[in-house]
This record gives C-alpha cells, sequence and structure tokens, in this order.
C-alpha cells in the first residue's frame, strides 16, 4: 500500500498543519500569553474572545425566541463569568464563545445551539441534542454545571428532562481556536441528534470511492443508515457550509434522518449517532465561501471535455464525487496541472479525469481507466468538496481532514492502515522515499543492508495487502451464494444483498489480477542491483514511481472494497428491519459482514 504515517517527512500527504494549529501542548502553552495579549472590550463592555480563546457569558435574560443572532452579536446586559469560576449559577442562558463558534444552552432549550462567527455576524448551523436510549428527544434543560472556565477552553454539563419521562445528560467542550464542538455523551444519553438540513451527507473514502447520500435517496420511515465508521460529512448552505462528525469507535452507528413529504418538499433534516457514555463525539462546524461545489451533468457532458462554472476559491485537494443511485459514486482527486499544491499521480489515472488547468476545473469523463460505465444514469449530480489541506492552504481555512487529525488524532494513511489492520512502516511510500534519499546521498552503498531490509519488508507487506484484498473476494463468493439459496424467498433482500456482493467481487478479482506482489519483486531486484550505479539516483526514482503505483492500487482496492461491506452491512440491517420475507438472509448477510470488519478491527489493534 502506499500509505505514510503522518509525522514522518515522508507522509502521503506533503502538508504539514502547522503546530500552532495542531498541537495540544503548544496551545497550552501560548494561551495565557494570548489571552493577555489581545482580549478587548467588545460591544456593551464585554470581552471579546481573542485568537486563539474562549469566553464564557450568562446572558442575564432569555435570549429572543428562535435564531438570535442580533442577540449574539450584542451581547447587551450580558455578564461575563470570571476565569476559573466553576460555581457560577446562571441567570438567564449559558453562552460560550471561541474564534470561531459560539455555543448556547437556553436555560428553557431542550439542545445547545452552535453558531459559527462569520464577517456578518453569527450564523446558526446545528442544533445538539442528548436522546434518550428509547428515542425520547429532551423536554427542557433541567441544569446547567461549569466544569471548566479558562481561555483555553469551556465545558459544560447540561442536564436535560426526557419528553416521556426521566433523564438524559451531556457536556459539551469549546476549545481555543477550534472550529470543533466536543460532546461527552453522558446518564441517560442513548444518541446525539445532530439537527442540520444539509442537501448531502458524504461518507468520504480517502482512497477509493465516496458515498453521498441526497433527499432522493431511498429511506423507508424517514431514516437510512449510514456506512460510516467513524465520521461523515454533510454539505449545506448552498456551497458555503460543511458539517463533519467523528466519534471514536467503528462500532457505533450512525443514521441521517429524512423530512416526511407531508411536511413540504422532502430534505435531510439531521443526523443520529449512537452514544457511548463518556466518550466524545466532535462536531466541527465548517463555514466559508464556496467551500462545496454541485452541477448537473448530462450524457453529452460526459463525453466531451467539460470546463465546468466553478472553480476553487482557494488551494487544497478537491474532491469530485459523480453520484450514481442510492448512495454510489465515483470519486477522483483534482490534478493541478498549473503546479501549485500539486498531487502525486494516482496509479493508472493518467491523463486525469478532474484537473485544474490555466485557471479552470476541467472534467473528462472519457479519459483514462478510471471513467465510469457507460451505462452511467444521466444526468447524475457532481459535487466538489475540500477533502484536505495542501501547502498552499491558507492558515485559517480547514478541511475535513483537518478536523480528523485533530480528534482522532490520524490522517487518512494511518486510519485505513488501522482499520484493515496492516498497520506498519513498510508501505512502499515511506520505504521508497527512505530508498531514494539514500540513493541521492550517495550513501546507498553504506546503507545496502538496511536497504536490503526494508524492501524485504515492503514487498511482505504488499502482499498481506493482496492477501487481505482476496479475503474480500471469498467474502463476497459467500454472500453471493447466501443470496443463490434464498433466492425466492426474500427476492428484494437476495436481489438487493447480491447485487452489492457483485459489486464487491468485481473490484476484488481486478485486483488479484493485476498480482502486484509478483510485480513488485522484479522492481525490487532491479532497486538493489543500482547501488554504487552513477546514474543510480535517477533510476531509483523511476523504479520508486512503479512501486508507488503498487501500493495505489492497492489503497483503492481495499478502500472500496471495506465501503461495499460496510454498505452490505447497513444495507442487511435495513432489510432486516423492514422486510419480513428477507429479514432471516438479511441477518446472516449482517452477522457475516459484521464478523469481517470486526476482524480486522482486532488485527488493527
Amino acid at each position: 500500500m502506499g500509505l505514510r504515517k503522518p509525522g514522518r517527512a515522508s507522509d502521503c500527504s506533503p502538508t504539514v498543519i502547522p503546530v500552532c494549529l495542531s498541537h495540544p501542548t503548544i496551545w497550552a502553552t501560548l494561551l495565557v500569553a494570548i489571552w493577555l495579549a489581545a482580549v478587548s472590550p467588545g460591544m456593551g463592555g464585554q470581552p471579546e474572545p481573542a485568537a486563539p480563546s474562549t469566553v464564557l457569558f450568562d446572558t442575564k435574560s432569555p435570549l429572543p425566541d428562535g435564531e438570535c443572532e442580533a442577540a449574539l452579536g450584542s451581547k447587551s446586559g450580558w455578564a461575563a463569568v470570571p476565569e476559573d469560576n466553576v460555581t457560577h449559577r446562571f441567570q438567564a442562558d449559558a453562552v460560550a464563545m471561541n474564534d470561531r463558534l459560539i455555543v448556547v444552552l437556553r436555560g428553557q432549550g431542550r439542545w445547545a445551539e452552535v453558531y459559527a462567527r462569520t464577517a456578518a455576524g453569527p450564523k446558526r448551523h446545528v442544533l445538539l441534542s442528548p436522546i434518550t436510549a428509547a428515542g425520547q428527544q429532551p423536554a427542557a434543560l433541567a441544569s446547567v454545571r461549569i466544569l471548566e472556565n479558562n481561555p483555553g477552553a469551556v465545558m459544560l454539563a447540561a442536564t436535560f428532562t426526557a419528553a416521556g419521562g426521566g433523564m438524559c445528560s451531556a457536556t459539551y467542550r469549546l476549545a481555543a481556536g477550534q472550529m470543533i464542538v466536543e460532546v461527552r455523551p453522558g446518564e441517560g444519553t442513548g444518541r446525539l441528534l445532530v439537527r442540520r438540513s444539509a442537501a448531502f451527507v458524504v461518507v468520504p473514502d480517502f482512497f477509493g470511492n465516496d458515498m453521498v447520500f441526497h433527499v432522493r435517496t431511498s429511506a423507508k420511515h424517514g431514516r437510512l443508515r449510514l456506512p460510516a465508521e467513524n465520521f461523515f460529512v454533510t454539505l449545506s448552505d448552498k456551497g458555503n457550509a460543511q458539517v463533519m462528525c467523528v466519534w471514536p469507535s467503528r462500532k457505533q452507528q450512525a443514521t441521517a434522518l429524512f423530512g416526511s413529504h407531508f411536511e413540504g418538499p422532502r430534505k435531510i433534516t439531521g443526523c443520529e449517532i449512537e452514544a457511548v457514555k463518556d466518550k466524545s463525539i466532535w462536531v466541527a462546524v465548517l463555514e466559508g465561501s464556496k467551500l462545496w461545489h454541485e452541477q448537473t451533468i448530462s450524457a453529452e457532458d460526459a463525453k466531451r471535455d467539460l470546463v465546468l462554472d466553478w472553480k476553487p476559491p482557494f488551494s487544497a485537494k478537491w474532491r469530485a464525487d459523480l453520484l450514481a443511485g442510492d448512495g454510489g459514486a465515483r470519486s477522483w482527486y483534482f490534478r493541478n496541472l498549473d503546479g501549485a499544491g500539486q498531487l502525486p499521480p494516482e496509479a493508472g489515472d493518467s491523463p486525469p479525469v478532474c484537473c485544474l488547468e490555466a485557471g479552470r476545473a476541467v472534467l473528462r469523463l472519457d479519459r483514462g481507466p478510471r471513467t465510469v460505465p457507460s451505462a452511467w444514469h444521466y444526468p447524475a449530480p457532481l459535487l466538489a468538496y475540500a477533502m484536505d489541506r495542501d501547502r498552499a492552504t491558507p492558515l485559517t481555512t480547514f478541511c475535513p481532514m483537518d478536523v480528523l487529525r485533530n480528534t482522532l488524532g490520524v490522517g487518512p494513511c494511518q486510519y485505513i492502515l488501522q482499520t484493515e489492520g496492516l498497520a506498519t512502516e513498510a508501505t512502499p511510500d515511506n520505504v521508497m522515499t527512505w530508498v531514494e534519499k539514500q540513493f541521492s546521498r550517495k550513501k546507498e552503498k553504506k546503507e545496502a543492508e538496511e536497504i536490503r531490509r526494508q524492501l524485504d519488508e515492503m514487498v511482505k507487506h504488499i502482499g498481506h495487502a493482496q492477501a487481505r484484498i482476496g479475503q474480500y473476494g471469498r467474502l463476497a463468493e459467500e454472500v453471493r451464494e447466501l443470496c443463490k439459496a434464498d433466492a425466492g424467498l426474500g427476492d428484494r433482500a437476495a436481489a438487493t444483498l447480491n447485487h452489492i456482493a457483485v459489486g464487491l467481487q468485481q473490484t476484488a478479482a481486478a485486483a488479484e489480477k493485476l498480482l502486484p506482489a509478483d510485480r513488485a519483486a522484479p522492481l525490487v531486484a532491479r532497486v538493489i542491483g543500482l547501488v554504487g550505479k552513477a546514474d543510480g539516483a535517477a533510476q531509483c526514482q523511476r523504479l520508486g514511481a512503479a512501486v508507488r503505483a503498487i501500493g495505489a492500487g492497492q489503497d483503492a482496492t481495499l478502500s472500496n472494497c471495506r465501503m461495499a461491506v460496510r454498505w452490505l452491512r447497513q444495507s442487511a440491517a435495513m432489510i432486516a428491519e423492514e422486510d419480513p420475507r428477507g429479514a432471516e438472509l438479511a441477518r446472516a448477510v449482517q452477522a457475516r459482514a459484521d464478523q469481517f470488519l470486526a476482524g480486522s478491527e482486532k488485527q488493527g489493534r
């Protein structure tokens, strides 16, 4: 696999987030100085949080009903709760602020309201509400306690009375400089409700194809299980907002919620995430102009070079998703042919399907090996969004990968290695980067033994990755056999699950034909043969590109296979709940998928 762990000079993402944005120790040492130097009186004589810092307020009288942007901007009559005071009793509503977000807990409210701080003033984005295990939503806020109150962070513990009786609780923490609210479910809480109208819910897959759900996605009873293991992203506000939710355990279930047809046009109204007591769920609000773009692609567009009616508003690693039916998509990264922040080429992806050239965003769906099938249904929505930063991304701009790094503490490379039980330093990208440095520094003779050892470990890793792909293929065969045996009893269930299994089988079979482990060994032998040669460095780089292509192909295959099994599991679970005829088959398939994914999780620990 062509993956690297973040933090090395040879990270697969050449960008390193500046330490001031990501390292908690640096935050701790700088906050007091920043606070003393930067906090200044705001409107009404109240302190304004500078960058970065947090401030806690008591509004002293209830905020206006509904959205209260004007009141949050003026702070008229409010009182700042002194730093380190954790015994304050609120007279009205509690408001925590940093330089990016505002969190409001109303004395008579049922949730935490999250506002983004924009140049035009506060703007409400999300409502965060604990829900009981029985599905009861809060009726009223019973109490608020301060757990933390300093320039570095504010944490509030809220207890709610549930609509059907009982209690549920959660803590909300806002840290300086962050666009993330950390929610820790407490007693009585079974799920966290993230209320936010959205146009799309994206389950990103860093190296393979995303899954994307929208208002036309089939969802019985207004609920759709998401094939998300640790995170998803919602796209809203006509391109100007993203909300990303992250949680620690791959066993926690996430569900998208859809509004009823009787309430007007159907829409995504929010999402629910299964809660684990005292285990954090992070909700990030990414707000800004043109963070994502939607454009309809026609059948004619797919046959020509199409210049999109959009171009990236800032430099980043932009992702493109061409949507199929219920959740399916084909995904690519935009290649910057103008040079700035340019990404390395993907395996076999030349020329690129999506590229940035001469200041334009160009789509070429009929180019390269990763084109869409000829039977693709058009017109089809195309989404573009920034997945990760590159070297030229502004320091004040955050992307979903920043959120993942600042919450789970991993980048995409570590994440896929851990989920597949393949965590190692001996990836093609890591090893070849190190080997190339030895050649470029004329140290390859001195390090010849270590070069051989690392290359040997790399070939073993490639073989392990290929064996894992083979396991996916065998799982697909098992599922197809189950569906074949059940055909006629639960025709809809068998057809739905068999269709997913066929796609999984085809993905794994395509990788099996490439025999990358066999291709790697001769390349490695040629690299070893370069030791001591005058032009060894240049030739090593060319061979390194070929080895990296093998790793990149395995990355994409493993990502697509894992996403297919996750979707297989969730589809089976929904069928088991909704279709009595196919329930037995669905439960058998779900159990097999659960067992398969749990196996890789144990290996990755």
